[in-house]
């Protein structure tokens, strides 16, 4: 990938983030599956389940998250 496509690719990924709805992961939590999702400035992985319940994710990714 060369940096015009990387520019690009950048600026459709801001666009859809600056666009979502959440309309998926209400949808996830909806079909009883969890949502995961990266909390700054707490540096936590987070894990929520459909009844408000969440929880902290510890992953083998946890030290790259970190660092």
């Amino acid at each position: 990938m060369n940096d015009n496509q990387l520019d690009e690719l950048s600026r459709q990924v801001l666009k859809a983030l600056v666009a979502d709805d959440g309309a998926a992961a209400k949808s996830h939590l909806a079909a009883g599956r969890p949502i995961y999702y990266y909390e700054d400035p707490d540096h936590l992985l987070i894990r929520k389940w459909q009844m408000d319940a969440a929880s902290l994710f510890t992953s083998v990714l946890e030290g790259l998250l970190l660092s």
